[in-house]
């Protein structure tokens, strides 16, 4: 082995030491298995060091606010700022469609895949409010894009259904959306791509289930239940600290 990579080695392993160190002083080794603990213990450990720059904050109490922003924080900031950026590249593929935004072009390509869906499920599918997703419903109507019928089963229902024509304008816009899908990846290997999918698949589970959830109307109400929901499903070695993040007001017992 070379000199320069004996060196290397040895300053990977002084930055390990202060983390082994915390490690040591934080677990209990009766119940440790060294590498595989220590390894998520590590991963979680740097996670929370991890700042993001971000370029549209500003300069006022930034110690603050570098502080405040946790782990949690981000991922919620960069979520929303990945709909956003899929959002603006989504407008410049349907500018010349009769599609005329994403929540269109989703309802339009679940319509596709279904003979008819009850309107009340349809909007209950894509979480949006009433009010909003029976707008974005007429809208499609009035385009010629969908239409709707009574249900057989129940006159109060309304059946909604694609038509030739919605069918026709997204075999249309197919290829544009493709293109700001590529686009949307940026600059993300196939490995890191399909671990983001495990994961974005993993949390679409979650909130599914969450926002289906009856009962649920405070936001108090959404937290609590997402923090059970979290102990459940990681497992009873992670109960107790996941059961201590409850955000502070909330019963636990309730």
């Amino acid at each position: 082995m070379s000199t320069p990579s004996v060196m290397k080695n040895y300053t990977l392993l002084k930055e390990l030491l202060p983390y082994i160190e915390k490690y040591e002083s934080q677990e209990k080794p009766e119940v440790l298995s060294p590498v595989a603990d220590f390894s998520a213990w590590l991963q979680k450990e740097m996670a929370r060091d991890v700042r993001v720059k971000d370029t549209r904050a500003g300069d006022e109490n930034p110690e603050r606010t570098r502080r405040s922003e946790d782990v949690r924080t981000t991922i919620s900031k960069m979520v929303y700022m990945m709909y956003r950026y899929a959002r603006f590249y989504t407008k410049k593929a349907m500018i010349n469609s009769e599609i005329n935004s994403l929540d269109d072009f989703a309802l339009l390509v679940t319509l596709r895949t279904h003979k008819s869906v009850i309107k009340g499920e349809l909007i209950k599918m894509f979480v949006l409010e009433k009010t909003t997703g029976i707008e974005i419903v007429n809208r499609l109507i009035r385009n010629g894009l969908a239409q709707q019928q009574d249900s057989k089963e129940d006159k109060r229902n309304k059946n909604i259904a694609i038509t030739e024509k919605g069918k026709r304008e997204l075999n249309i816009i197919f290829a544009e959306m493709a293109k700001t899908s590529e686009i949307v990846t940026g600059n993300l290997e196939d490995e890191e791509q399909v671990e983001l999918i495990r994961l974005l698949t993993k949390l679409d589970r979650f909130h599914n289930e969450l926002v289906n959830r009856d009962g649920l109307e405070s936001i108090d109400e959404f937290a609590k239940t997402a923090a059970e929901m979290r102990v459940a499903q990681l497992g009873k070695g992670y109960g107790i600290k996941l059961k201590n993040e409850l955000p502070a007001g909330i019963n636990q017992t309730a």
